[in-house]
């Protein structure tokens, strides 16, 4: 007859229980896990779909096709984005409902063999005035150069459509992030410094074009250049020329995209304080 109180089965048993148990909770934390990443990669992957300036009252909301903006809402206007298969080829900017009468603004741009941007034209005209500018592109070590050329025309509309040199810009790039602007025949600069998180609108497609559209004199939300100078969050800018220095204090939610950006003058006055919201 068998020993039942046999104490190496009582532990046999005991260890097989307790490897089942490990079992089990290893397969639950593992799906946990799972699904903790699945999230995290889906908020590191998110777009902004809308941002609040606090102290300037300004804000948008913007609309994608997958990671391609579609539309800048702002002040009671849109800007609408088309492109032609991945690539951005014009904005109309300021759009109305209803249209607003004798009104026109938008950006065209002209891509090289290598779908780099090659040139941009910008037109505005209204009740206002006229200007049209054609802007030429070069790439060279880590910097682009922007040729400038504007139509000199009356309030009434362009007198002969010829264009003249208006001025060089540079851009120096480091690391994807924009350090340097040059306006070379006025001789200032603006000069950019970059932290370790990553910019707001870094997952958006098109976004080395934005950082020269956004960075140049067009009226394509001007002034806010934490959202699209460089790959990593903006921590300072200065100019060359003039008193002027501003610090961008930047906070993170639980993923590693910015959800507060807090603008400083160089005497410490709050200058803005920016929300980002994402899908």
């Amino acid at each position: 007859m068998p020993n039942l109180n046999n104490p190496k089965k009582k532990l046999m048993k005991s260890f097989k229980i307790k490897l089942n148990v490990i079992f089990i909770l290893s397969i639950f934390f593992l799906i946990i896990s799972s699904c903790s990443n699945e999230s995290v990669n889906e908020e590191e992957n998110s777009v902004p779909i809308e941002v609040v300036r606090a102290e300037s009252r300004f804000d948008f909301n913007v609309a994608y096709e997958g990671k391609k903006i579609t539309s800048l809402e702002y002040l009671n206007t849109r800007d609408i984005w088309s492109y032609d298969g991945d690539k951005l080829i014009r904005i109309d900017i300021g759009l109305t409902d209803p249209p607003s009468d004798n009104s026109e603004e938008y950006i065209e741009l002209v891509y090289d063999e290598s779908n780099r941007l090659l040139q941009f034209f910008y037109k505005k005209e209204d009740r206002f005035g006229y200007f049209f500018s054609r802007t030429d592109i070069e790439y060279s070590n880590g910097r682009i150069l922007k040729q400038i050329y504007i139509d000199q025309s009356t309030a009434f509309g362009p007198q002969d459509g010829i264009l003249e040199f208006a001025g060089t810009e540079t851009m120096l790039f480091e690391n994807g992030n924009v350090i340097e602007i040059a306006c070379v025949e006025r001789g200032d600069k603006r000069f950019f410094t970059y932290g370790s998180g990553k910019s707001p609108f870094i997952n958006v497609d098109n976004f080395e074009i934005l950082q020269i559209l956004f960075s140049s004199n067009i009226n394509l939300l001007s002034g806010i250049p934490e959202l699209f100078m460089g790959v990593n969050n903006l921590e300072t800018q200065k100019h060359s020329t003039v008193e002027l220095e501003q610090f961008y204090d930047t906070e993170y939610g639980q993923n590693t995209l910015p959800t507060t950006i807090v603008e400083i003058n160089q005497v410490g006055s709050l200058r803005d304080i920016v929300s980002i919201i994402y899908q």
